[in-house]
């Protein structure tokens, strides 16, 4: 299963990238929502879950701080606005996934 979830995440990050560039594909976004909710459900059983929701707070904030960057800041941005519907899903289900262990202790 690990190795589908990585396939999965570079399937993303493509995803991502060909929104950035092409922003009449509204359906791409539901695709990373789909792909990050599937990441997360494969990560459910493996620990180090408060490691993936620490690097999804650096990814929101870098998020907002590359949008200075002229010439390129609205494909970067766009890129990692893409990148996050798909981490933000995964982020979900490990957040419910940490309540889950919490209420079964």
């Amino acid at each position: 299963m690990e190795g589908i979830g990585k396939y999965l995440f570079w399937l993303g990050l493509l995803l991502a990238v060909v929104a950035a560039f092409l922003p009449d594909m509204t359906w791409i976004g539901m695709v990373l929502v789909i792909l990050g909710l599937l990441m997360g459900i494969m990560r459910w059983g493996k620990s180090g879950d408060h490691g993936f929701i620490l690097a999804s707070l650096g990814l929101a904030a870098s998020y907002a701080a590359l949008t200075a960057i002229p010439a390129v800041g609205g494909y970067i941005t766009a890129i990692m606005g893409g990148l996050w519907m798909m981490v933000g899903a995964a982020l979900l289900v490990a957040v419910v996934k940490m309540l889950w262990d919490w209420g079964n202790m």
